[in-house]
């Protein structure tokens, strides 16, 4: 009877944080959203004595390269352990595999590669967001997400230069904010055009650019924080002109909902203060 209670209870719980995210949001969720690279390991206090599901499910094979290296990163910033998960589910056994070993995480990370390619067993498998959000939005891990993984936790997902779109998880609090990785990576092709194009196409509101290296903490749905070397822009569409801009470096925090800063850290290091209304 008690377990019945405790399963009926998550169900109704998660199908609440589907139908209104922000009510969740305002809890102790733990986001952090890395533009690619090196994920700063001042953000990473969050892992501390956490066993971490790492994800790596890119569209070659570098899932244990990837693997490797953000376990050695959240092991060095304290973490109890680290679970792999380096093949993408492609069979109900794969799948319920993976649930299995999920089950004993506290914190979750995800590394980068294709959209499209973390899309897929996620969709093809619900158990697996369901699980994802479970953690998230009823158990309050942690979950730490890196270049295609950082995209894919927003509720409209930029899936290539193209421009097409995927459905996200949507663990980024505003629905109305589509996000972007890799700015000023010099491997890269510029990133703010196409951000710019797919907020247009999409009519979003706001638009991240997470700068490479550098990580956009977000705590209880409300408070964002920058961590590492470089900066994150962001973006607000206007009616009668191209969407304004603003860029931040580390240190920086700001209200989610609207950007309005708390504190400020120019990309030129420079501080100052500002109340939030």
């Amino acid at each position: 009877m008690r377990r019945l209670f405790l399963n009926g209870l998550i169900t109704a719980l998660l199908f609440l944080s589907q139908s209104n995210t922000h009510a969740f949001a305002s809890n102790q969720t733990q986001l952090l959203l890395v533009g690619g690279g090196d994920i700063p390991i001042s953000a990473l206090e969050m892992v501390k004595g956490k066993t971490v599901m790492i994800i790596c499910w890119p569209s070659g094979s570098e899932g244990q390269d990837y693997y490797d290296t953000i376990s050695k990163k959240v092991m060095d910033a304290g973490a109890k352990k680290t679970i792999p998960s380096i093949h993408r589910p492609t069979t109900q056994a794969e799948a319920d595999q993976f649930m299995r070993d999920y089950e004993s995480a506290d914190a979750t990370a995800i590394s980068g590669g294709q959209q499209d390619h973390l899309n897929e067993p996620i969709v093809n498998y619900p158990e697996i967001a369901t699980a994802f959000k479970n953690h998230f939005y009823v158990k309050f891990d942690p979950f730490i997400t890196t270049s295609a993984s950082a995209m894919y936790m927003a509720t409209t997902v930029l899936n290539g230069s193209t421009l097409d779109s995927l459905p996200g998880l949507g663990f980024y609090p505003d629905p109305d904010t589509a996000i972007d990785t890799h700015f000023h990576d010099p491997n890269k092709v510029p990133r703010e055009p196409r951000l710019r194009a797919f907020m247009a196409k999409i009519k979003a509101k706001f638009g991240i650019g997470l700068g490479h290296n550098t990580g956009l903490l977000v705590k209880d749905g409300k408070l964002g924080t920058i961590f590492g070397p470089g900066t994150v822009e962001f973006y607000q569409a206007v009616t009668d002109g191209p969407a304004t801009k603003q860029s931040y470096g580390a240190g920086t925090e700001f209200s989610i909902h609207d950007f309005k800063p708390i504190s400020i850290c120019s990309a030129l290091g420079t501080q100052s203060t500002a109340s939030v209304k």
